[in-house]
């Protein structure tokens, strides 16, 4: 996204190498992972470990399940990367935070912030070309390709007539819009917001109208199951730094069930399109 400041092979090498290599360093600060489970939480593994940049976070699937998009975080800008879900491959695609897949995983919409003109840009998935859209962050492109949801305030992005939508009015008195993601037929938005309390809100795309699901001590977005029966949602713990990953069924009023086996700090669930995994960032070790 935009220039780089970082070029050439020398920087996918180095990439390549710590992501294949994987080794913390004892006695720094927890380093963050991109990590794939099942949905029953056996088998995790760790997809890519950067040592370059400690923070790694927001994995997105491609509709193909063949390569994950991340964000990255060390002592420069964030970066926007993709890497195979077997953990190689690893491509830098330049500057950038929030990327999302376009529904035919030809193009990438990522959130630039602070850098010429800040906003959401689009380019392929090659990493060539690029283009600014509109002002906001973490851009989520909807299943069909017309619309894109974005902050901040959340607001909905025609893609033919540029024309934007706020999602929430003014007299539903939002403290903060956490994050949000499609359901699978485009119908509705499934929001984290702060009113006083965090609560998980379904919204009505057609009438802008929100249901709320859930109310508990909620971070980041939530994301779908292929089926678009069920919520993978980041719930704070009872102390710092142990967030787990639940599941919650959307259209019934059973509690949300946390994940078994999580280890660590758990967040930014991304359901798989064949809805048997989810790839997270988490500080676990392995």
């Amino acid at each position: 996204m935009l220039e780089r400041t970082i070029h050439g092979v020398a920087l996918g090498c180095c990439l390549l190498c710590c992501a294949a290599r994987g080794e913390d360093k004892q006695g720094q600060s927890p380093t963050w992972a991109i990590f794939v489970m099942n949905i029953d939480g056996s088998q995790p593994r760790r997809v890519v470990f950067i040592e370059a940049f400690p923070r790694l976070a927001a994995p997105r699937w491609s509709h193909d399940g063949t390569r994950l998009a991340f964000e990255a975080h060390g002592t420069g800008p964030g970066r926007a990367l993709l890497v195979d879900t077997t953990g190689r491959n690893l491509i830098d695609l330049g500057g950038g935070a929030k990327p999302d897949w376009s529904p035919d995983d030809k193009q990438l919409l990522a959130e630039v912030p602070g850098v010429g003109r800040s906003g959401v840009w689009v380019q392929n998935a090659n990493g060539k070309g690029n283009s600014w859209l509109a002002s906001g962050t973490a851009p989520r492109w909807s299943p069909d390709g017309s619309q894109i949801a974005l902050g901040a305030p959340l607001r909905i992005y025609d893609v033919v007539s540029g024309e934007l939508q706020e999602v929430f009015i003014k007299e539903d008195y939002l403290d903060k819009v956490l994050g949000w993601s499609w359901s699978p037929d485009g119908k509705r938005l499934a929001v984290v917001v702060k009113r006083g309390e965090y609560q998980l809100v379904l919204v009505d795309t057609q009438r802008y109208t929100s249901t709320p699901r859930l109310r508990a001590r909620l971070d980041g977005a939530p994301a779908w199951s292929p089926d678009g029966k069920q919520l993978a949602v980041t719930i704070h713990g009872s102390r710092p730094g142990a967030r787990r990953i639940h599941i919650l069924a959307v259209d019934r009023n059973d509690p949300s069930t946390p994940i078994p086996g999580q280890m660590g700090d758990n967040c930014d669930p991304a359901w798989s399109p064949d809805g048997e995994q989810i790839a997270f960032a988490s500080t676990r070790a392995q």
